[in-house]
């Protein structure tokens, strides 16, 4: 094997790097679903907000390690996590097909290009994020079910479901796609002010 390959081949401390940064992007995610959910209209909005500080995340491993199946891998660890979890409906799915689709945008320009890996971002968070909102759209009663049981008043539930089924869900798209561009503006600022000067990527 020559040593362009070996370098391209995932090992073993990639897999704990990508290990620890799935775990990071996912409580990023909680603690925002937690605050969001305590407004049944602000509540659609977590991805739009919790993309901010996940661009940070994902970027660094873009960084960290730029070979192919690294954001795919992620994204896997991520959604097998949700599902573990318990997470409602297509949200898992949502995040590992738009893991699969970051990677194929990413490997593109060979981790190295900022657009692709911007464009990347955008496209997994907002994947995620429909995932998450097919919930609503689609399968609303048992989706209620779901959070009722896990605790959250079916009154909360109603304006919510209403609210994304509406015209809003529009603004909810269009700022969770603004959402994921600032996130990754910010990964890369973050990055190159921060990590690149103490020489950690």
């Amino acid at each position: 094997m020559s040593d362009t390959q070996q370098k391209s081949k995932l090992v073993s401390r990639d897999f704990i790097t990508i290990g620890i940064f799935s775990l990071i992007m996912i409580v990023i995610q909680i603690v925002f679903d937690s605050l969001m959910a305590l407004s049944a209209i602000a509540f659609p909005f977590t991805y739009a907000v919790a993309a901010i500080p996940a661009g940070i995340v994902f970027m660094y491993v873009v960084a960290k390690v730029p070979k192919t199946g690294a954001i795919a891998l992620m994204s896997t660890v991520v959604a097998l996590i949700y599902f573990l979890m318990g997470a409602p409906g297509l949200m898992p799915l949502g995040a590992f097909i738009g893991g699969i689709v970051a990677e194929a945008i990413i490997s593109s320009g060979k981790y190295k290009s900022f657009s692709r890996n911007a464009i990347g971002f955008v496209a997994f968070i907002a994947i995620w994020w429909f995932g998450h909102m097919t919930n609503m759209l689609f399968f609303a009663e048992s989706y209620i079910a779901e959070m009722t049981a896990m605790g959250i008043a079916e009154e909360t539930m109603a304006p919510m479901i209403s609210f994304v089924n509406g015209p809003m869900f529009f603004l909810v798209l269009a700022l969770t796609l603004v959402g994921g561009i600032l996130g990754a503006f910010l990964g890369r600022r973050t990055l190159k002010k921060h990590f690149v000067k103490a020489g950690i990527v």
